[in-house]
This record gives structure tokens, sequence and C-alpha cells, in this order.
């Protein structure tokens, strides 16, 4: 990724928010992600969250 495609904020904030999201949604299921801006945070999630 160029520095055009992604900030600062997402790659530091997108573990700590992945951890709270792995304890409070279901473990399968389909998630709508808005308003995702760069989509780092949906990339990560995605990854570490497939079932989802």
């Amino acid at each position: 990724m160029d520095a055009r495609e992604t900030a600062p904020s997402p790659e530091r904030n997108k573990q700590p928010i992945l951890e709270v999201l792995a304890r409070v949604l279901p473990p399968r299921g389909l998630v709508l992600e808005i308003g995702s801006g760069t989509g780092q945070h949906v990339a990560h999630f995605a990854r570490a969250l497939p079932a989802l």
C-alpha cells in the first residue's frame, strides 16, 4: 500500500478494536461495514474473523 491508501490511526487501533469485536460479535454470521474510510479496519477484521 502507498500513503494514499493508508492512514496511521487505523494501523494503531485495529488490534484493540478487533479484540473487542471478537468478544462481542457472534462466532458466525454476516456483518455490514459502513463508512469504512480507507478500509484498513475491515480488511484486518475480515482476515482475523473469517466466519463473519
